[in-house]
């Protein structure tokens, strides 16, 4: 369905509208069938589109339901380094680089692409094209030359 234009859509969403305006209309309007049917007609032309264009506007702003997220693989993230953050919830939630010293993440992640002497690096971890453009980054704190926090950055450009 996503090769569908904006035409075609509307087209496919005309018809229910059409008859859930007209049901609504015509109890709003018992005694005049014929206007409700008319109003009906004018209300699916006119909201129909402003509908569409409302849904499309929120996906955009708040990014794309669908954004697959993926398991980490260790593999993928060396060799696609800005699709990381589909990796991100795994990464964070099932706590995979926790506990692991310095040697066994740069191993695993490679290098930081930032690092200061407190501790604390930061993985670029690519651009949603989802919505409005958001940069992702993975923040990792050290302490004992071990992982205790992981935590996600999201930066909405």
């Amino acid at each position: 369905m996503s090769d569908l234009n904006f035409l075609e859509i509307i087209l496919i969403m005309i018809i229910p509208f059409f008859f859930i305006f007209r049901w609504i209309l015509i109890r709003l309007l018992p005694h005049k069938k014929r206007a409700a049917n008319v109003l009906a007609v004018f209300s699916t032309l006119i909201l129909t589109p402003l509908i569409y264009l409302g849904f499309s506007f929120i996906t955009f702003l708040y990014g794309s339901p669908f954004e697959t997220q993926k398991s980490f693989d260790q593999q993928a993230w060396h060799s696609k380094a800005d699709t990381r953050f589909r990796m991100q919830d795994d990464i964070v939630n099932n706590e995979i680089l926790k506990n692991k010293n310095k040697k066994q993440i740069i191993d695993l992640l490679g290098e930081p692409d930032q690092k200061d002497a407190s501790d604390l690096w930061i993985y670029n971890m690519g651009m949603s094209t989802s919505g409005f453009p958001t940069f992702y980054s993975l923040k990792l704190e050290f302490e004992n030359e071990q992982v205790t926090k992981v935590d996600k950055i999201k930066h909405v450009d």
